[in-house]
């Protein structure tokens, strides 16, 4: 019994919502989203129901060819149920028919409904769903989703991994500018040092060209200086030899003077 009485409620409670704030989470589409919208008269919504059920789209164009069915054409958008949007009502208009898909509380049945005249309304078109394969579109729905959480997790994983690396890609160019940078610094710097360097060598070797030059000069002069040093030496030696040969000529003559006289003393 009471089951029964919370969805009477639920059930006015519904109808109270659609006909008193008929723009109740309203949503304007662009034309850009109705124009990806799929088109369904109400055979292929019948016939795709399951399918609808199964990926629960937040739009469905119904667009019916036959001019009977002209009222009930327009977007619906999901809410617990599926509520026309467009054409759009203006909140003060409580005449104009309001058409939602929904599963109907008390039958259990899906089906396209109109409400016009408070509180009354007509069933215009039912969706027959075994329980089971309801059931079973739910799950996959359910499924559905959890894959879409994964996979939009996943991808704020990959997109934080992405973006990590490249930070570190950005990082890492910039060290290597960096390095590119240090480079180009110490190749400046070796240069200058090789230079100077290369200056020094060239002034030390005209320093020792010019010292071995005046050292050269110096030996040679010594040599010569030597050379005329041997010869006056050569000079004085052969001097000294003559002055013996004569000295030694006179200590004969000396010698033979002095036996002449004693042989003449001695007679």
């Amino acid at each position: 019994m009471t089951n029964i009485l919370q969805s009477n409620l639920s059930w006015l409670f519904t109808l109270f919502c659609i006909f008193y704030f008929p723009t109740f989470g309203m949503f304007v589409t662009n034309n850009s989203q109705i124009d990806t919208l799929t088109l369904y008269d109400l055979k292929e919504l019948y016939t795709n129901f399951e399918k609808i059920l199964e990926t629960q789209p937040e739009f469905i164009n119904l667009s019916s060819n036959s001019h009977k069915q002209s009222a009930e054409n327009g977007i619906y958008r999901l809410y617990p149920y599926y509520q026309k949007l467009s054409p759009e009502l203006a909140s003060t208009d409580i005449k104009s028919s309001r058409f939602i898909i929904h599963k109907h509380i008390i039958t259990g049945q899906w089906q396209l409904t109109e409400f016009y005249t408070y509180p009354w309304s007509r069933n215009i078109q039912a969706f027959p769903v075994p329980e089971e394969n309801e059931k079973d579109a739910l799950m996959k729905n359910r499924s559905m989703k959890e894959k879409l959480k994964l996979s939009e997790a996943h991808n704020q994983i990959n997109n934080q991994i992405l973006s990590k690396y490249e930070k570190l890609n950005t990082e890492l160019e910039s060290h290597n500018n960096d390095l590119k940078v240090c480079e180009v610094q110490l190749k400046k710097k070796i240069h200058s040092l090789k230079c100077r360097i290369e200056k020094l060598i060239e002034e030390n070797e005209k320093k020792l060209d010019k010292q071995i030059k005046e050292t050269t000069k110096i030996i040679e002069k010594k040599d010569k200086i030597q050379d005329e040093l041997k010869s006056k030496l050569i000079q004085k030696e052969n001097q000294i030899r003559e002055m013996k040969k004569q000295n030694l000529e006179t200590i004969k003559k000396c010698e033979l003077f002095e036996t002449k006289y004693e042989k003449l003393y001695k007679k």
